[in-house]
């Protein structure tokens, strides 16, 4: 089973976008050195608008993995 997460459209999935030095906002699109990138506020930086079932587990089994170790590591001292 592969992702099926839905990608956001405003950042093509990057989490970022460029707005130039006047606050002009540019998208994706890097006109000059001065262009100011920053976190997609449709996503939140994400680059996904929508995760798929699949992704939501693995990030749910990671987030337990993580929470495992910590303990372990508290224990530990």
């Amino acid at each position: 089973m592969g992702c099926k997460c839905v990608q956001c459209k405003e950042c093509d999935g990057s989490g970022s976008v460029f707005y130039s030095f006047s606050g002009k906002y540019l998208g994706t699109r890097r006109l000059d050195d001065l262009d100011d990138l920053q976190t997609c506020s449709e996503c939140q930086g994400a680059g996904v608008l929508e995760y798929c079932d699949h992704c939501t587990e693995e990030m749910e089994q990671e987030e337990i993995e993580n929470e495992e170790r910590e303990r372990r590591e508290m224990a530990r001292r």
